[in-house]
């Protein structure tokens, strides 16, 4: 009597490592990539920022005064939170070239057309030297160009950090110098945004 060989079902030794070899290489590749797209979360935001940045600045350069706004400063950014901004015009309506949170004309600041900015959820935005005052969270660029602080003195240098909410360790930055704005990474040791 021969004896009928019965299909064998299931999976060798090699075969289940080698399964479990693609599945380890899957999981690294999707880690990876989640960093990757982390990163690009903030690379984005923070191009965005800095471009907003430096429409701000060719803004106040160019918008002049009109008969709506006619005590035009300059154009000014202000954090609002930690993800979003708003762009504004300086309408300086008491004339004293001062941010005044006194409004004009029952407005709440001395603000004209503001525009808010949303950034992504995944990514936050912070300043390296806010403190508890709101007016230290506002920037605010002249006719000329030249960035100012609320009480109209000129501002040596601003960063504005950009990192994600996931803690991954990667912050970008924009600095703003009397001489340029320019995109960086954040130097947490040095506290600096330091050129890439």
């Amino acid at each position: 009597m021969q004896r009928k060989l019965l299909n064998d079902k299931g999976f060798t030794l090699i075969e289940l490592m080698v399964v479990i070899a693609i599945i380890g290489i899957m999981v690294g590749i999707a880690t990876l990539s989640m960093d990757f797209v982390k990163k690009e979360w903030v690379s984005s935001a923070n191009k965005n920022l800095l471009a907003d940045i430096q429409k701000a600045r060719v803004d106040a350069m160019t918008t002049g005064s009109s008969t709506t706004n006619p005590f035009v400063r300059g154009v000014g950014v202000r954090i609002e939170t930690s993800s979003s901004y708003v762009f504004f015009i300086f309408n300086d309506c008491n004339e004293n070239y001062t941010y005044d949170t006194t409004g004009c004309g029952g407005q709440r600041e001395e603000v004209a057309n503001a525009v808010t900015k949303t950034i992504s959820s995944t990514v936050s935005l912070k300043l390296n030297n806010l403190t508890t005052d709101p007016n230290n969270t506002i920037l605010i660029f002249d006719r000329l160009g030249t960035p100012r602080a609320t009480d109209w003195t000129e501002i040596a240098a601003m960063n504005i950090i950009t990192t994600s909410n996931a803690n991954i360790g990667y912050r970008k930055c924009v600095m703003v110098t009397a001489y340029k704005i320019r995109e960086g990474v954040w130097d947490d040791a040095a506290s600096t945004c330091k050129e890439q």
